[in-house]
């Protein structure tokens, strides 16, 4: 997939565009920003568990209706922390 951090700033400006600034902040306001790209995932950097939960449980469906619209491949997002990137390198 090219350039995608150019896709979630898309992505990212559409929910802006739904939602007022202070729901958008405080729920996706935990996103870090783009770890990678694989197997069809593209994976995103939370700052916790609790932000991680709460992103798969209310938005994740709504973040994979957006990102169908602005790529051709089928893929979705994932959401990962710190903490879980730091494990997977050891």
């Amino acid at each position: 997939m090219e350039n995608i951090e150019f896709i979630w700033e898309s992505v990212k400006n559409r929910l802006k565009e739904k939602y007022d600034e202070n729901t958008f902040n405080e729920h996706f306001g935990a996103i870090l920003g783009v770890h990678k790209f694989s197997n069809g995932f593209l994976y995103l950097i939370v700052t916790n568990d609790f932000a991680k939960y709460r992103l798969l449980k209310f938005y994740q469906k709504e973040m994979n209706d957006i990102l169908e619209t602005l790529v051709d491949e089928k893929c979705s997002f994932e959401f990962i922390t710190k903490d879980e990137i730091e494990k997977l390198k050891k």
